[in-house]
């Protein structure tokens, strides 16, 4: 359901989008890979949408690898995340409502002893998803 509603938002976004899907399990309850593919595509999709038309791409792996869980995703971008102690913080206007998101797949990826890594520049961000 998840990857329907962000995939319209997606087309009406021009940003083309790319899945590979070979997953068979994943370690955590339907809500918890609700609120991680929520909040990451949300992220991306925001991010994307800022770069110019036709540069606009978001790429998502779902994979499982033996008994490993694999979720990767990249998407471009025009700016570097801004970090304060060790968080990303939110450009959203209402601070107070906005940038929970990532701090709550770190939580929940960390509850089952899983690994989440992120790597950007000024094009780029990405994040991968070890359990």
């Amino acid at each position: 359901f998840i990857l329907n509603y962000k995939k319209i938002k997606m087309d009406e976004m021009d940003i083309s989008f790319f899945l590979e899907f070979e997953l068979y399990k994943h370690p955590f309850r339907e809500e918890e890979l609700g609120v991680i593919l929520g909040n990451l595509l949300d992220n991306a999709i925001e991010a994307a949408a800022l770069c110019e038309q036709g540069k606009r791409y978001i790429l998502l792996r779902l994979c499982n690898n033996n008994d490993i869980f694999l979720l990767s995703m990249k998407n471009s971008s025009t700016r570097m995340p801004f970090i304060k102690n060790g968080d990303f913080v939110t450009s959203k206007k209402d601070k107070n409502l906005h940038g929970f998101g990532t701090v709550n797949v770190r939580s929940i990826v960390e509850r089952y002893g899983g690994e989440i890594d992120f790597k950007y520049d000024s094009s780029y961000f990405e994040v991968n998803i070890l359990v």
